[in-house]
């Protein structure tokens, strides 16, 4: 059940919404970016392009050229993959600038961020691994090899 509906700018495919519920963060089918929308007045605050890339030949992915967005825990960021060009772009919520690419795997699909927001992860179905990058330094820490085509993902601290 949904309780409204927001016209976005093409075929919705992964989503944010900030913690008041305020703001929305929406990856398009066949556009390289996301558009920012403001919920209460269903209106397009801003479209953000990534950089240029060639199109995506994802597979597992096709007519998308972003598909992972997560808001950092605290909010101030916004990290989005590019399957076009296998990296991930950090989006500063205040200044509203693009960081420069952070090389991943083969067409970046979904990211989690650790609880403590330290570290995000990024499931890679092309290369069948998924990206841990140290979110302060914006370094890829580890590779980690998956089974086929990995999508969804959840990082968490397991207790020892």
């Amino acid at each position: 059940m949904y309780s409204d509906k927001i016209p976005v700018g093409g075929i919705p495919r992964p989503y944010a919404v900030t913690k008041d519920e305020k703001t929305l963060y929406v990856a398009l089918s066949d556009y390289h970016g996301f558009e920012v929308i403001n919920i209460p007045d269903k209106k397009e605050i801003a479209k953000v392009d990534l950089p240029a890339a060639p199109p995506a030949d994802c597979a597992l992915e096709p007519h998308t050229e972003t598909h992972g967005l997560a808001l950092s825990p605290n909010e101030k960021e916004l990290w989005v993959t590019s399957l076009s060009d296998s990296g991930v772009y950090v989006y500063d919520i205040a200044t509203t600038k693009l960081s420069k690419e952070i090389s991943t795997g083969e067409c970046p699909n979904w990211i989690g961020f650790s609880p403590d927001g330290k570290y995000v992860t990024v499931s890679n179905c092309a290369s069948n691994d998924a990206t841990i990058i140290d979110t302060k330094t914006r370094q890829a820490v580890a590779t980690i090899k998956t089974g086929e085509g990995p999508k969804r993902l959840l990082a968490m601290v397991v207790p020892q």
